[in-house]
């Protein structure tokens, strides 16, 4: 039996929100998802706080020098 990847989700604490507040984007490595996360909470006003989940989606972006590449979905 072949388990999913790990792929990693930024995620964001919101006031007034019960759970974390996902974005949508998934990423291959803990790295670009926390480097996604740290750059989007330097810009946002709403969050009070930013950690990475663990997710079995598939990866749908990479996060490479501070740019967002959009991956192209598997069959």
């Amino acid at each position: 039996m072949t388990l999913p990847p790990v792929t990693y989700k930024p995620a964001f604490k919101i006031p007034g929100q019960a759970s974390l507040s996902l974005n949508g984007l998934v990423f291959e490595t803990f790295e670009e998802a926390h480097e996604n996360a740290a750059d989007l909470f330097a810009r946002w006003t709403m969050p009070t706080a930013f950690e990475v989940v663990r997710s079995d989606l598939p990866a749908n972006y990479r996060y490479i020098d501070h740019t967002l590449i959009a991956l192209e979905p598997t069959p």
